[in-house]
């Protein structure tokens, strides 16, 4: 039983650290609609559960409400 609560705690401590790096990642993208040129930035949550390549991420315009593939660009 021991070994298998370290498992689960590190795998847990794994998660935690994932989705707070994606939450840091999230913060320094906008995402460009491919329709109507609008940029927007994605909630944290978004940047990991939308459907994504390498590259692109799926992602519904909250402007014109277009579902396009969006390429990341650094803010500022």
């Amino acid at each position: 039983m021991p070994k298998q609560l370290a498992v689960f705690v590190g795998v847990a401590v794994v998660l935690v650290f994932a989705c707070f790096r994606q939450t840091r990642l999230a913060q320094q993208f906008d995402y460009p609609c491919g329709a109507c040129g609008a940029t927007f930035e994605l909630p944290a949550l978004a940047v990991v559960m939308v459907p994504h390549t390498m590259q692109k991420k799926r992602v519904r315009c909250p402007r014109c409400g277009a579902v396009t593939w969006a390429t990341p660009v650094p803010k500022g």
